[in-house]
């Protein structure tokens, strides 16, 4: 399984989080960098991939790490690079705890294993995690920590396009349309270091204009699942009102009858 932090804007190695932590653990990911600024990580002893001149959003970078033929292994999974980690208590299991050398690989390991059964498999946000205490969870939202079984997603034609934001809910709700399973693994969380509209990553292209516009053009692709919402914020994206959206998982996998998941006999 190929392990890529794409990565723009945040050169510097005190703001790479997920590398961080990653490399700590003896993990050598692939840091994924644009063209424009590859020069700026050549810090970084482990493998560094440079995007083609074209690509300098994080939507077209995750089409190209599924589709282009320079990946050859089967399954990938994309980390965001401002993360931290935890794994959740055993005498506690509302409760997270700081991990122990070796979790990390161990992780990723299981994130491999549920690849060859589920084509989409995330671990929990820690937004809420102290809510939800099952071993998984199926067909719900998954973000910042996202793996696929990438020769799935190549053959049935899956993509992130035409989506500018948002491009992984369009490929969690194509995947579960088809009848498959998304699949959290909730052993483990994460949650942004520096917020979600920290300086760099996609906070130096996303506006409120763009922001609205993939909120509606997510809901036309994917009706009734997605609905357009207005919701306001005390800190996320600097507080205020913004356009974006609410989407039914689980009736969107009921749109397809065919198909079960293991996690459900």
């Amino acid at each position: 399984m190929d392990v890529v932090i794409p990565t723009y804007g945040r050169p510097q190695q005190s703001r790479q989080h997920t590398l961080n932590a990653l490399v700590a653990d003896g993990v050598l990911p692939v840091l994924v960098v644009q063209h424009r600024e590859h020069e700026q990580y050549r810090w970084y002893t482990g493998p560094v991939h440079v995007l083609p001149p074209e690509i300098k959003t994080v939507a077209p970078t995750r089409d190209y790490l599924i589709h282009s033929p320079v990946w050859k292994e089967r399954s990938v999974v994309m980390l965001d690079d401002d993360l931290h980690f935890f794994a959740r208590r055993v005498d506690d299991p509302t409760k997270f705890r700081a991990l122990v050398p070796g979790e990390l690989g161990r992780m990723l390991a299981q994130i491999e294993g549920m690849l060859s059964i589920h084509p989409h498999v995330g671990i929990a946000p820690r937004e809420g995690g102290n809510r939800n205490t099952q071993p998984f969870m199926v067909n719900t939202r998954i973000m910042r920590v996202l793996g696929y079984d990438r020769d799935y997603l190549r053959q049935q034609r899956i993509t992130f396009a035409p989506m500018p934001v948002m491009e992984d809910f369009h490929v969690s709700l194509q995947l579960l349309k088809a009848g498959r399973d998304v699949v959290v693994l909730n052993s483990w969380c994460n949650n942004q270091a520096e917020g979600s509209d920290a300086a760099g990553g996609c906070s130096t292209y996303r506006t409120p204009a763009l922001q609205a516009d993939a909120a509606h053009l997510l809901a036309g692709l994917h009706a009734p699942y997605v609905k357009v919402v207005e919701k306001e914020t005390k800190t996320a994206w600097g507080g205020g009102t913004r356009t974006d959206v609410t989407i039914q998982w689980k009736k969107a996998r009921n749109h397809a009858q065919s198909g079960t998941s293991v996690l459900d006999k």
